[in-house]
């Protein structure tokens, strides 16, 4: 059975986000799991070298975030550009000579940011500051027939690439398969506006459930969780996240896993496939 959506009833609306600078207390220093303090990197700005396909667990960043990071100019404003952006959303920055066009890749909560893949050549001419526009098209979005399963940050597009309807059951290939104790920072917070964090203090289970090898863009399921609305520990519950930031030092945090699938285990089922491409594999770098 084919997946149909409600697509044609979606509207659109462009909304804007200016790329942010990193910044850093007076007293720069973070304290790691570890117990070792270190300084944090990687947040915010325009980051080289990391986008869709790199490491989820790089070890030399703290919270990596690929491509441009933007935000609104308030708090309100920044809560509905990473409620209504959508994953694989066009977005556009305008140069004297023209204007580059760009990928919705992830967002990270605590009003942080949103992430936009732009072109190698395109990202090294943008800077903080820059104003990027965001064609936000994916919210109200539904799997027709699956009214018991939320839907969040999903373009038509890549919901079409993410899962396919079989036997009654909404079903998605994943990289790995989280438990519920591995999920950290995020608990208790909106699914509309917020990630969840998959804890990097512990080595070993991150191995034993194929975590260590996740990359930015890759589909995972988290059993026992629910992300209908707040996110936490719900039995019976899955969700369907996409990997969107990297690591982190900090206890509790770590790769951030976007909520984009939420419901029932028995009708949203989750096929282990561990060499399932990442979501944006079609991308240029």
């Amino acid at each position: 059975m084919a997946l149909t959506t409600n697509e044609d009833q979606l509207v659109a609306m462009v909304l804007s986000g200016w790329v942010t600078h990193p910044e850093l207390d007076a007293s720069p220093f973070q304290v790691g799991a570890d117990g070792r303090p270190y300084l944090p990197f990687g947040a915010g700005g325009v980051l080289y070298g990391y986008g869709p396909g790199a490491r989820a667990f790089v070890g030399s960043a703290d919270h990596p975030e690929p491509g441009a990071t933007i935000k609104a100019r308030d708090e309100r404003s920044q809560a509905a550009l990473a409620a209504f952006a959508c994953l694989g959303n066009e977005a556009w920055v305008a140069f004297e000579d023209g204007r580059a066009t760009g990928v919705v890749v992830g967002l990270r909560g605590e009003g942080q940011g949103l992430f936009v893949h732009f072109q190698r050549r395109d990202l090294r001419r943008i800077s903080p500051g820059q104003r990027i526009s965001v064609r936000c098209c994916g919210s109200g979005l539904q799997v027709t027939g699956f009214a018991d399963i939320a839907v969040h940050h999903l373009s038509q597009g890549i919901l079409s690439k993410l899962a396919d309807v079989r036997d009654g059951q909404l079903v998605a290939s994943v990289r790995a398969r989280i438990p519920s104790y591995l999920l950290g920072n995020g608990v208790g917070r909106p699914a509309a506006t917020w990630e969840t964090d998959l804890q990097s203090d512990d080595p070993e289970a991150l191995r034993r459930h194929g975590c260590d090898e996740l990359r930015i863009g890759d589909v995972v399921a988290m059993d026992d969780w629910e992300a209908v609305t707040m996110q936490g520990y719900a039995p019976g519950a899955t969700t369907i996240g996409v990997v969107v930031h990297g690591d982190s030092p900090l206890p509790g945090h770590g790769p951030g896993i976007l909520p984009v699938l939420s419901g029932p285990a028995a009708r949203l089922v989750a096929v282990l496939d561990p060499v399932r491409p990442h979501l944006f594999d079609d991308l240029a770098p």
